[in-house]
């Protein structure tokens, strides 16, 4: 398979690249904005075009309008768009497109998961596109069809059940854990133990974490990154994740992390602030 890659960050550029390259596919050409993404796709008619939302030179969603344009003079060109955070205005632009099918809309934060990626940039001409979830940054997110969507979901563990986009859309793998410890529930409990009121909490709590860390990328930098404790420390602007066997930020004991569901993802939390039930 033949694609085109447009991905401003050179190192994540490369990543993206050398990936599909590992995976048996021809990577025709690699490139940082989208006036180069519309000379690349004329020049070597891939099969699938992967691009980022934003690009140069404005930085808000010029790669999602080259791919726009793309699908527009070809209805059947296969699209995969990378973002930051999930925006339904994004992805409902995208499916607007062309054809409803081959287009596909992904998480920067789930490109380290190899075989969800791999899976994702090889949409073919016919393939549907997965039904996002409520997007919690969106101003008419749906709170409670986002629980109902938690609830359809009683068999899986619900850290897992966070980190499916068609249930909440935009939740990626650190707020995943930094959600449950705010909300003190164990990231291995099973949804359907979970009783209401615990999940509309957890979907409070996300929709609140998730849009105060919404800003642009170079007020996060200015701030150190993601924030979720609210204090100004650089070092402590996290509750639980990338700190194992540090003391907890509430009760000093020490934070814990395993690997969890099926894309072997890493989860953070508190045994004595979340205790198992």
């Amino acid at each position: 398979m033949r694609v085109v890659i447009a991905e401003d960050g050179l190192i994540v550029r490369e990543g993206i690249a050398g990936m599909l390259r590992h995976f048996g596919h021809e990577v025709a050409a690699a490139v940082g904005d989208a006036p180069a993404l519309l000379a690349a796709v004329a020049a070597h008619r891939p099969d699938v075009v992967v691009t980022d939302v934003r690009m140069p030179p404005g930085y808000s969603d010029e790669g999602l309008q080259a791919a726009i344009a793309l699908r527009a003079a070809d209805p059947d060109l296969p699209v995969l768009v990378l973002s930051q955070y999930v925006e339904q205005t994004y992805a409902a632009e995208l499916l607007d497109s062309g054809r409803s099918a081959g287009v596909g809309y992904l998480l920067k934060d789930r490109i380290g998961d190899v075989a969800e990626f791999v899976d994702a940039s090889t949409i073919d001409r016919e393939g549907p596109v997965a039904e996002l979830g409520p997007d919690v940054l969106s101003e008419s997110f749906d709170a409670a069809e986002a629980l109902a969507r938690l609830q359809a979901r009683g068999d899986m563990e619900i850290a897992d059940a966070l980190l499916d986009q068609r249930a909440l859309a935009g939740i990626g793998n650190v707020f995943k854990s930094e959600v449950l410890f705010a909300a003190r529930v164990n990231p291995f409990t099973k949804v359907g133990t979970l009783d209401e009121a615990t999940l509309a909490r957890i979907v409070t709590i996300a929709q609140r974490q998730m849009r105060a860390n919404a800003g642009e990328a170079d007020t996060m930098a200015a701030a150190g990154g993601r924030r979720t404790t609210n204090r100004l420390d650089p070092s402590a602007r996290l509750w639980v994740y990338g700190r194992r066997g540090l003391p907890c930020r509430r009760c000093g004991a020490a934070i814990q992390r395993a690997k969890q569901g099926p894309d072997t993802r890493s989860t953070y939390w508190c045994e004595r602030c979340q205790p198992r039930t």
